[in-house]
């Protein structure tokens, strides 16, 4: 459905994007993570035809929309979109805003579509009700239905849940990938929210200066990271320094390690869920900070070199600052990177 080659955007003379390849399927739902003032909402922005392309190009299905030469108008390319600020009309009714976009359809018409729209979202029973007496869960709702009404082909959300509190953003999330499924709707996400990526997208893209470093499901961005960027930037870890003996053997902090690793690797990625408690374990560690978490404490540990570490442990285990704990290592995957911060390889 979205396929784009090659882009590079321009703001005068400051490259934003650069040599931007990626391609998502029909009723897959992508997302661009990333830092502030990485360029993804620019992406965004540029497959809605709002800016020219200085290299590349964008295809929806088997047509091109944008390139140096082609730029189809807006409101030619069956994309909805919804923004940051919702940008919802104040002087229109719920069901107003819904049906903004359908005009040139009969009012009864209009009317049958709006409500389906509204029933999609959960909200028919609010259809006459001004916008600014909604919640910030309820506007975001409206602006989802707004831009699902004329049946765009892709649609597009930038940074949507932005302002809502954690618990109505995790579950609007939910709700809003449940209805893109059903609905059979192409869509690609922006956000620097790791917990909204994955629980909207298929396919995620980690972006940085403008450059997409990684595109893949969230399963490949965690285990199989292809550089150190995205191997700090997704989910939590830390990189061990790796060394070799006279013996040939390879070790870090934690210990002589149980697989072949590459020549060149210098850096070895330690998760939180591979380190266990072990109060047998001759192997110990200092905490340094703890995060209770419910059913799990998250504790950040030091190692005897100085190296950092973290860990979940169940919350019954009750450490305190300061604190020396036996710990084990159980990593089912070995990810290795070199010098150079490249991926070397992946042991499973």
């Amino acid at each position: 459905m979205l396929t784009i080659k090659q882009l590079e955007l321009h703001y005068g003379d400051t490259r934003v994007v650069q040599d931007f390849s990626l391609a998502l399927a029909t009723g897959q739902i992508g997302c661009l993570l990333g830092p502030s003032g990485s360029g993804k909402s620019s992406v965004l922005r540029a497959i809605a035809g709002f800016e020219p392309l200085t290299q590349g190009e964008i295809w929806l299905g088997d047509s091109i929309v944008s390139s140096v030469t082609v730029q189809l108008p807006p409101e030619r390319r069956k994309v909805g979109m919804v923004f940051q600020d919702y940008a919802l009309f104040p002087h229109l009714t719920v069901a107003g805003n819904v049906g903004f976009g359908l005009h040139q359809l009969p009012v009864a018409q209009r009317r049958q579509r709006v409500m389906q729209m509204l029933e999609l979202v959960g909200l028919t029973e609010l259809a006459d009700r001004a916008v600014h007496q909604l919640s910030g869960g309820q506007q975001q709702r409206v602006a989802l239905a707004r831009a699902l009404a004329p049946a765009p082909a892709l649609l597009l959300l930038d940074e949507p849940f932005s302002g809502l509190d954690a618990d109505l953003r995790d579950a609007l999330a939910r709700d809003i990938r449940q209805i893109l499924q059903h609905e059979g709707i192409t869509a690609l996400l922006v956000t620097h929210d790791q917990h909204e990526a994955f629980a909207m997208a298929d396919q995620l893209g980690v972006i940085v200066q403008g450059q997409l470093q990684q595109w893949g499901s969230a399963y490949e961005l965690y285990h199989q990271p292809v550089n150190r960027f995205v191997a700090e930037f997704i989910g939590e870890g830390h990189l061990l320094s790796v060394c070799r003996e006279p013996a040939g053997d390879v070790r870090t902090a934690l210990g002589a390690l149980p697989v072949e690793a590459p020549s060149d690797a210098c850096w070895l990625l330690v998760r939180p869920e591979d380190i266990t408690h072990d109060d047998e374990s001759l192997l110990k560690a200092q905490v340094i900070s703890t995060a209770f978490r419910g059913s799990c404490y998250h504790y950040e540990l030091k190692l005897h070199n100085g190296e950092l570490l973290s860990c979940q442990l169940q919350s019954h285990h009750c450490h305190a600052v300061g604190e020396w704990i036996g710990i084990r290592a159980e990593l089912a995957h070995w990810v290795f990177f070199s010098d150079a911060g490249s991926r070397k390889c992946s042991f499973r």
